[in-house]
């Protein structure tokens, strides 16, 4: 029996007026020529509709097939497209009154209705009579159960595949495949990506070698894995033909072994209790292809034997698994759910915009409906999002605080977040708080595994295996194997750091319960005590090559490592910490020796105001105590110019002069002498600064350091430009930076250029003098962020050569770039270099009246000072 009518026939009518009874013709005598070649009986015809009846199986799919082929190729009016369902079962009909009537009627015409437009679909029993004597260009695509409306049972439905015609449809117009999925909550937010990359997986590939018959997502608690496991399975339930069988959701939460875990299954695909042995549910299950999604692994013990199991007696099976670890099966697949996207910045449209943040509005809504990001909550909104990782668990947890606080209100609670709990009642137990979703993780661990775990907490910004070794090295076992284990659990996670090497690292929130646990078992200040002595000893190695060839790769560590070196600064300044532990070396010279071997970093980086702060309170710390790191950090401070309370900048270089006399410290001797000579050229006390520069070039030679050789080189060389000496100075410029140029950093070759730059200025040789400072920027463009404060000095001379050089309107947009760029590090321009400045300056502002200067200032005050470097080459040609 078949059934066939159009698709959409109102539609058509609608489109084509009075040209659809040509269509309707048309329809009519293609469908009968069908039914006619294959000996067909009309038993009722109503508009577009057929109900016809065939001797066999065979002739009603020939006939359907060659009516599909023929409407495919006619040229319909209008050019519109007109598409035939048809639907056939092969039964036993009552007759009646010359006709048929019966279920088996019903039956197949409920199998037409399921179909779409050009598609031929027919029952198990059709099928299987039909698949002997079907014409071998043809084949059948199991759709598997299908639910029809007002049959008591699922049917078998299979879609006839038609060589050169359509073969890909949606799903079809079921009540649905026989599945068991619970609802879902919400909508899926920030997982396309992963959406789109998990059905290929689990739907693309030729033939069954090339799909993933394992899939398990693996990641943190709190980080959706279970619903996106969830949103996987609803999406492939709607794949036409993919699981016949079904798709079924199987939560094993409660579950801690094979045995029940195995009669979970059984009770989601309602086998019945008798049969629910895992011997006989396989026996059921052997030729039937499905997706089962097995939620929640982590803690069941038997859970790789289960799924081994299934793999190898149920061939056509596929499973979707969540877990907080793989289960390291040769079939596996892992796919790792990493939290949500955050907002990098805090503009209200890019905030809007993460997935980080629609989470949150979702969740925030459900108790504040008419929640939104605004220019008033974005800042706030995006500290949330960043604080909880961009885990959706926490972001739901954290949302829901919006019934009573206001998004800045819970920023300054967020140092609570781990116990942030969940109001809803049907949430699991293990995800009431976040404390409690990291704690079931935890416990899932063995005893050396959590020790270890708790230690990786004291690292700030991840830890390569060298960091790890210093402050774990004492736990059992092999380091990298043991850190796999907890990379595995999805507690650390790992990412490539330099040279290639692993970097590992914890969520924010996991970190802070890892540092909750080091402190219950008393074991976080030893631990941190370690993590600062490492970290120093870091500073200092890299220290020196901060000064070589290698700077950038140095800089670039030093970046890497900066919240790790911030964390051990602030152990050092930690008064309860200092009165604790005083050896073998006390907390605030351990402090001392990072920030001296931070020096040029933080200087380059623009940190000036942190590392002075960082200085002051280990200097108040450290007291009247004459050592040689003292008196490093004396003139480290002084030479910042954010020097303040008892003794100023001055001060503390004579200070730091005076101890290291005492100490015997030639080297540091000399620095300090370098740095208040440098407070004499300020305040223009040129004879002052020559005879301290004179001094240290005689100590200098005596220790034969020529790192500190140069320092006081470049000091020679403005001494002797402020006395008018300028081929003397050019001198000594190539005495330093020539023969051995090589073995200088970028920043030092970048240095003399710019110096070289400056003399010739002076010099009266601006185009010589323009030549070398795009040389000086062409190296600072490279550096990019690696000399953030030096650059503003680049910029101003950049700005007097072009003054010199009568390119008012490019001095002026220079120097709007420098000022600007100087009040957001909050680095002021020194009265030494105002001075030098003023004269070529005043030539550009009397070239200009007061608005046009104005104008092109505030033009510069717009644009990045690396723009402007970049694009004043083109503004004086």
């Amino acid at each position: 029996m078949l059934f066939s009518d159009i698709e959409g026939s109102t539609v058509l009518l609608r489109r084509l007026g009075s040209d659809y009874v040509h269509a309707l013709d048309g329809q009519r005598t293609i469908m009968r020529a069908a039914w006619a070649a294959y000996d067909g009986v009309e038993m009722g015809t109503e508009g577009d509709s057929f109900f016809v009846a065939f001797h066999s199986a065979p002739a009603a799919v020939g006939a359907a097939v060659r009516a599909q082929r023929n409407v495919t190729g006619h040229a319909w009016p209008q050019a519109q497209r007109v598409r035939v369902r048809i639907g056939i079962h092969t039964g036993s009909p009552i007759v009646h009154d010359g006709g048929y009537v019966g279920m088996d009627v019903h039956r197949a015409a409920r199998i037409a209705g399921a179909a779409h437009g050009g598609q031929v679909i027919v029952s198990a029993a059709t099928r299987l009579l039909a698949e002997e004597r079907l014409d071998p260009s043809l084949d059948f695509l199991d759709l598997g159960d299908h639910q029809l409306k007002d049959l008591p049972a699922p049917e078998r439905l299979f879609q006839v595949k038609i060589p050169d015609l359509q073969v890909d449809f949606p799903p079809i117009k079921s009540l649905g495949a026989s599945s068991s999925l619970p609802s879902q909550r919400g909508q899926l937010v920030g997982r396309d990506d992963d959406m789109a990359m998990l059905v290929q997986l689990l739907s693309g590939g030729s033939s069954a070698d090339e799909r993933v018959r394992l899939l398990t997502l693996t990641g943190p608690g709190g980080s959706g894995k279970s619903r996106l496991a969830l949103a996987l399975a609803w999406q492939l339930s709607h794949h036409a033909g993919r699981f016949p069988d079904g798709v079924f959701f199987v939560p094993l939460a409660l579950v801690d072994s094979a045995e029940p875990m195995w009669a979970a299954i059984a009770e989601i695909l309602d086998v019945p209790a008798s049969s629910r042995v895992w011997q006989r549910l396989i026996d059921r299950l052997r030729n039937r292809t499905l997706l089962l999604v097995l939620d929640n692994l982590e803690q069941v013990d038997g859970a790789s034997a289960v799924i081994s199991e299934l793999l190898q007696n149920v061939p056509a099976a596929v499973m979707v698994t969540t877990s907080r670890w793989p289960l390291h099966l040769v079939a596996e697949h892992e796919y790792e759910v990493s939290p949500l996207a955050l907002s990098a910045s805090d503009d209200p449209v890019e905030v809007s915009g993460a997935a980080s943040t629609q989470m949150f509005v979702q969740a925030a809504r459900r108790v504040q409906p008419d929640f939104s990001v605004t220019a008033e909550n974005a800042r706030d909104v995006a500290a949330i999002c960043r604080r909880l990782d961009g885990l959706p668990l926490a972001l739901e947890l954290a949302a829901a605080r919006l019934k009573m606080l206001a998004p800045h209100a819970i920023v300054t609670r967020l140092d609570r977040v781990l116990d942030l709990a969940s109001a809803d009642r049907d949430v699991p137990t293990r995800q009431r708080t976040l404390r409690e979703t990291i704690d079931w993780s935890y416990r899932l661990l063995k005893p050396e595994q959590q020790l270890l775990f708790c230690r990786l907490g004291v690292f700030s910004g991840g830890a390569d295996l060298a960091a790890i070794d210093a402050v774990a090295g004492d736990i059992p076992g092999d380091l990298l194997d043991r850190v796999g284990e907890l990379v595995d659990a999805s507690l650390v996670r790992v990412s490539e750091g330099p040279g290639g090497e692993p970097r590992f690292w914890l969520l924010e929130t996991v970190r802070a319960y890892a540092v909750d646990m080091l402190r219950k078992h008393g074991e976080l200040e030893r631990a941190r005590y370690r993590h600062a002595d490492h970290f120093a000893s870091v500073a200092e190695a890299l220290q020196p090559v901060m000064r070589g060839p290698r700077y950038l790769e140095a800089y670039g560590r030093f970046t890497l490592e900066h919240d790790n070196l911030r964390a051990a600064l602030a152990l050092a300044v930690d008064e309860d910490a200092n009165t604790r532990h005083r050896d073998p070396e006390p907390p605030e010279m351990t402090g001392m020796r990072i920030v001296s071997a931070m020096v040029r970093y933080s200087r380059t980086s623009g940190r000036y105001a942190e590392e002075a702060e960082w200085i002051a309170k280990l200097l108040s710390i450290a007291g009247d105590v004459d050592h040689p790191l003292v008196a490093r950090c004396q003139r480290m401070l002084a030479a910042h110019g954010m020097a303040s309370g008892p003794m100023g900048g001055r001060e503390l270089a004579r200070s730091s002069i005076a101890m290291s006399r005492r100490l015997g410290d030639t080297a540091e001797l000399v620095e300090a002498m370098v740095a208040l000579a440098d407070f004499d050229l300020d305040d223009d006390l040129v004879d002052a600064a020559e005879a301290l520069v004179n001094d240290a070039v005689r100590l200098t030679r005596e220790i034969g350091d020529p790192r500190i050789g140069h320092r006081v080189d470049m000091q020679r060389v403005q001494i002797e430009v402020l006395r008018g000496h300028f081929e003397r100075a050019l001198e000594i410029l190539d005495e330093a930076y020539g023969e051995t140029a090589s073995d200088h950093s970028p920043l030092d070759r970048l240095s003399a250029d710019h110096e070289r730059a400056w003399i010739l200025r002076r010099m009266g040789r601006s185009q010589e003098a323009l030549r070398w400072i795009r040389a000086a920027t062409e190296i600072a463009v490279t550096l990019e962020f690696a000399w953030r404060n030096g650059i503003n000095f680049l910029g101003e001379d950049y700005a007097g050569i072009l003054a010199e050089l009568g390119d008012a309107p490019g001095t002026a947009r220079l120097l709007g770039a420098v000022d600007a760029r100087r009040e957001a590090l909050a680095f002021p321009r020194t009265p030494a270099v105002d001075r030098d400045l003023a004269d070529s300056l005043g030539k550009a502002r009397a070239a200009l009246t007061p608005s046009e200067w104005e104008r092109y200032y505030h033009l510069g005050r717009g644009l990045q000072l690396e723009e402007a470097l970049v694009t004043a080459e083109s503004w004086h040609g």
